[in-house]
């Protein structure tokens, strides 16, 4: 990270970022220990405050999660602002997707990170669930398209069918049975080992898949070692756990049976069973096409009603959606999107998603969609800035998915926003926080100092003057003393007011603590000049000022110096405004001096 790194003060903590509504966290970087937590991320990982000042953030970490404690161990620098995806164990036990931006503070002269936490676990799922149900509907409609292929060929129909639905449900096995007499017959099988071979039969009185024929009800067992006898047998045989049977139609007949099987309790559910009624519904058309006009219209009937839903949740999503071409143009957009950046859903459709980009963001984004559409990546994550239709910046995490892009056959792309405007906004609050002086507004000592190191080097390079004004104000003390120090800070901050309105805004006025004041004038032509300043500083301070029912005239003494002739580096221009002010404040006060004759 570039610069030292900035000082975040405890106090400042408790103030502005402990009752914030962002969840924020500060911890050592060495010994990962929480130094800090905020109640929005307590609130956020179900932790009391006493339970959080013992753990460290590697507490959070699922413990199969080694590269993530890895590089929690090894990381060098972060970069202002670094974000990263990871995911954290909650106090309940769940685990959670978080995406953490990261900052380097020092808390209390301690190398620390600050930490701005949002869950994005909703996002990351409604991303998994709409891209499985899109690889579904494509893998049916594949499946369809072979089926009509092999015709009247039944048994490659079959064999095509138990294929598929291994794929399609990511099942262990799947076989498809024919009623033959009072026996069910395996006509086609696949998996890895498949349970049953070609050929091989059941009773149809005394089977499960007789019972699925027989009832003509579809079968589900989400535990075959709890189920009965023979399922129990079947396990202990197979390892086989789930069980799906569904009856294979033939007009107003149940003529065989699809049975779908996985190792693991419980799978093979939800819309995984939707498509399965669908495929069902596909082998009865390849059973008998005189029929197949009725079947079809039926199957087509489920995998419009699957469209149907997948429209739904994208239509009502929260998060801005889109699917764009393989030139990057929109093809469909949903509301929230167009309630994102302002624009009507005629205004998008039509148009690349590149052109909703900020002009300073424009070619980062265009050059990232475009690896998207040419097939050289698959994927894209990353925080990018959009206008918005009123001109504002909109900072957004964006992530774009590819559906079948590839080098010789370029594709759609799924693409994803949430606005992260908030967050950016917080972590500008805390930059500003860092660096500025919490009263006045003015500069702090730290970025005083960056700045002074800054114009040294400017100057040096381009040959030119800094001056520098040491201020520091004459017996105010007497005012805290005397009327409190809420009227000292009132003081403070009027006099900083007119320190600020005698300067150019190129110089900078800084607070350097208590009531120590500093100019940068940057490239003066002459000492002569920087005095001028001076003698306004003087005369704008003495000004009469109310203080409760009294006027008061504040007097103050300010050394000059000038770089370069006051020493090589900022640090000794610094010392010599200082030694200056200090001769001024032995004369009296109210008066200037510079680093050589009096004033």
């Amino acid at each position: 990270m570039g610069g030292p790194a900035v000082e975040l003060d405890p106090q400042i903590w408790e103030a502005v970022f402990e009752p914030g509504p962002a969840p924020m966290a500060v911890y050592d970087r060495d010994s990962l220990r929480f130094l800090a937590v905020n109640a929005a991320g307590r609130a956020l990982y179900g932790y009391s405050s006493e339970a959080a000042s013992t753990m460290r953030v590697v507490d959070l970490y699922p413990p199969e999660d080694m590269a993530g404690r890895q590089f929690l161990a090894d990381r060098g620098p972060a970069e202002p602002n670094a974000t990263r995806l990871v995911r954290h164990r909650l106090a309940d036990g769940h685990l959670a997707d978080m995406q953490v931006r990261e900052l380097a503070v020092l808390w209390s002269g301690r190398p620390a990170w600050l930490v701005t936490v949002t869950d994005v676990t909703h996002l990351r799922q409604v991303e998994r669930e709409l891209a499985a149900e899109a690889d579904r509907l494509h893998r049916v409609v594949r499946l369809q398209t072979e089926l009509a292929e092999a015709g009247a060929d039944l048994d490659r129909s079959l064999e095509l069918v138990a294929t598929g639905v291994v794929q399609l449900a990511q099942a262990a096995n799947c076989s498809v049975w024919w009623a033959d007499g009072d026996r069910l017959e395996v006509r086609a099988t696949a998996g890895n080992p498949p349970t049953y071979a070609v050929g091989d039969s059941v009773p149809i009185a005394s089977s499960l898949a007789g019972s699925c024929l027989t009832a003509e009800e579809e079968v589900y067992v989400a535990d075959t070692a709890t189920y009965t006898d023979y399922t129990r047998a079947l396990a202990q045989r197979t390892g086989i756990r789930t069980l799906v049977l569904v009856p294979l139609r033939a007009g107003d007949s149940v003529v065989g049976v699809l049975g779908v099987s996985a190792p693991t309790p419980g799978a093979l559910a939800g819309s995984g069973r939707d498509a399965l009624r669908l495929v069902a519904g596909l082998v009865a058309g390849a059973l008998q096409r005189a029929e197949a006009a009725e079947d079809n219209l039926a199957a087509w009937e489920a995998l419009r009603a699957s469209e149907r839903r997948f429209a739904q949740a994208f239509e009502t999503s929260p998060i801005g959606m889109a699917f764009s071409d393989s030139s990057g143009q929109a093809q469909q957009v949903n509301p929230a999107l167009c309630r994102l950046v302002g624009r009507t859903r005629e205004e998008l459709l039509g148009r690349p998603l590149a052109d909703l980009a900020h002009p300073e963001d424009n070619s980062h984004l265009a050059r990232s969609l475009v690896d998207l559409a040419s097939g050289l990546r698959s994927t894209h994550q990353g925080q990018h800035c959009l206008a918005g239709s009123d001109g504002d910046v909109l900072h957004v995490l964006l992530s774009s998915t590819t559906m079948g892009a590839g080098p010789e056959s370029p594709g759609r792309f799924f693409t994803q926003i949430v606005d992260v405007s908030e967050q950016y906004a917080i972590n500008n609050r805390l930059a500003h926080a860092a660096t500025h002086d919490p009263l006045t507004g003015l500069s702090n000592r730290i970025h005083f100092a960056d700045r002074l190191e800054h114009a040294v080097a400017v100057a040096a390079r381009e040959k030119r003057k800094i001056g520098l004004l040491y201020i520091d104000l004459d017996r105010f003390k007497e005012v805290n003393d005397g009327f409190g120090h809420h009227y000292g800070d009132e003081v403070l901050i009027e006099l900083s007011r007119r320190l600020s309105a005698v300067v150019r805004e190129t110089d900078t006025v800084a607070r350097l603590g208590g009531d120590e004041f500093a100019v940068l004038l940057c490239h003066p032509s002459s000492l002569e000049e920087s005095v001028v300043v001076a003698r306004r500083a003087i005369d704008s301070l003495s000004r009469p000022l109310r203080v409760g029912s009294q006027e008061l005239s504040f007097r103050a003494s300010i050394g000059v110096a000038q770089w370069p002739e006051q020493g090589p580096g900022p640090d000794d221009l610094l010392r010599r405004a200082d030694g200056a002010m200090y001769l001024a404040k032995q004369a009296g006060g109210n008066r200037f001096e510079t680093c050589g004759a009096g004033r």
